[in-house]
This record gives C-alpha cells, structure tokens and sequence, in this order.
C-alpha cells in the first residue's frame, strides 16, 4: 500500500512498527521520513519519529545521545498547534535525556540548545524538566491531574545547596 500511494499514513505507521520491532529505531523513522509533506498524516509522522528517538523501548538499548540529539532538532523543527502537543513532547524529551544520561554525563553527544540546556549538568536537566511538567500542569484537565503534575515537577528539582546542613542545624536546635 505504500509503495503505491506514498500519502497513505497509516501504511507508513505500520512499517514503521514492524521496523522498529525487528530493525530498530533508525529504520523505523526512515519509514516515517518517507511520508510526503502534502500527506495528511505528514506532521503525526514527525511526531512519531521524535518519539521512537527519545523512547525507552522493550528490549532494547536506550537511546544515544546522537538519537537524543537529532530528536531535540526535529522538535525544534515542528510547528505544532498550541494544543499542548509541543510542551508534551519537550517534556518527554528532557525525561528521556535525564533519564538516560551516563553517569559521567553525556560528552560531546550532549544535545545542547534551547530544549536541554547550554550545560551538560543533572541540574540543569532537573530544572528544565521541572518547568516543563509546571508548565503541562497549567494546561491540566483537572485538579487531580495537576496535583500530580506539579508533585512530580517539585520531586524532580535538585535539592538546593546547603539543604542537609540546613536541615541538621534544625534538627540540633529542635
């Protein structure tokens, strides 16, 4: 079906699985790559290729920091409506690169710009993450959703400096 009308999304979206299952994440978003721009399944496709980048899958490595890094220039690269899609995938973005960060940091591979920081530090990436998942709990539903959105946004900031001893010295004094 694809190769015969090219436009048909949903073909692509099934390559695409079945690629990302038995070849991985690069064959899967060239399938998607391949979805023309007059395709109405075009901007969905984009989408989907940022997220096999940044995703954790089953039974595969995490992603590289060369896959994190091309996912964050797809992302800039979107024009997505203000529905809140953008904030969610900037959101899954800095988890991802958070999440999957090396111990000793990414290096070179670190992809630097606006949607992860000038800095390869955990803080950095904490802070960032945390004003993202405030910003998703402006847009939340309902107040349950946003209790939990900003919880999770509050857990993940970096506990500040001089918090222990602070804490200590309370404790002495209490």
């Amino acid at each position: 079906v694809l190769r015969r009308d090219p436009t048909q999304g949903s073909a692509a979206f099934g390559l695409a699985r079945v690629r990302l299952r038995r070849a991985g994440r690069r064959p899967a978003v060239d399938v998607l790559d391949g979805v023309p721009t007059t395709s109405r399944h075009y901007d969905a496709a984009r989408v989907a290729a940022v997220r096999i980048l940044t995703g954790r899958l089953p039974d595969r490595p995490a992603p590289l920091a060369a896959e994190l890094r091309e996912a964050a220039e797809r992302l800039a690269g979107l024009h997505l409506d203000g529905s809140g899609s953008w904030d969610r995938l900037v959101t899954e973005l800095r988890e991802h690169v958070l999440a999957c960060r090396p111990p000793g940091g990414w290096g070179s591979g670190f992809p630097a710009g606006e949607l992860c920081g000038p800095q390869d530090t955990e803080e950095v990436l904490r802070r960032l993450l945390s004003a993202s998942l405030r910003r998703l709990a402006d847009q939340a539903g309902g107040v349950d959703e946003r209790g939990d959105l900003l919880d999770t946004a509050y857990a993940v900031l970096p506990a500040p400096a001089g918090l222990r001893e602070l804490v200590r010295g309370w404790r002495r004094t209490a």
